[in-house]
């Protein structure tokens, strides 16, 4: 008989997740901001725990407010993007570089992102891609998490980034 498929340990975004992520805001709301519960559904659909060992549901929350806040800061027409290392809530060294990408919703962009990245010889962990709803309009929200690189790197796999994403925007457009 067929083996049942395995249940994902974030069955809703309440709990721990939605806590973890409320505390880690910067402004420390009394309530989770609205899209939230959205934002956070997108993350614990996709989070799974053996792609990311020793990464806590606490800092996953972390993570999650940390692009939550990026995505918010941003404006621009164009994406922005940040490579950093994945630091988690209580500031340790997760064992891994965080690709974050924030830019106006448009088609293409997660294949577009993970292509490049293959292409730059960063090794995939796992990927989050929420949409976020901001004055401004729908944001992508894509936040990769690769094996560590290296600062040296960084600036590299960034301007390919932009390159890359400069052509989806001028496929789609």
């Amino acid at each position: 008989s067929p083996r049942p498929l395995p249940t994902n340990p974030l069955p809703s975004p309440t709990g721990p997740l939605l806590a973890g992520f409320v505390a880690s805001l910067p402004e420390k709301p009394a309530f989770p901001p609205a899209g939230a519960d959205a934002f956070l559904r997108a993350i614990a659909d996709d989070f799974h725990p053996d792609e990311l060992p020793g990464v806590s549901i606490a800092d996953l929350a972390f993570r999650a407010a940390e692009l939550w806040s990026f995505a918010h800061a941003f404006a621009g027409p164009g994406p922005a993007i940040r490579v950093v290392p994945a630091i988690g809530h209580a500031a340790e060294d997760l064992g891994a570089t965080l690709v974050e990408i924030v830019q106006p919703d448009a088609p293409f962009l997660v294949d577009s992102v993970m292509g490049d990245l293959v292409e730059a010889g960063a090794s995939v962990l796992a990927m989050f891609h929420p949409v976020i709803e901001t004055a401004a309009g729908p944001r992508s929200a894509i936040q990769v998490w690769v094996e560590q690189i290296g600062e040296e790197r960084g600036p590299a796999i960034e301007a390919g980034l932009r390159a890359r994403l400069a052509d989806v925007r001028g496929a789609v457009a």
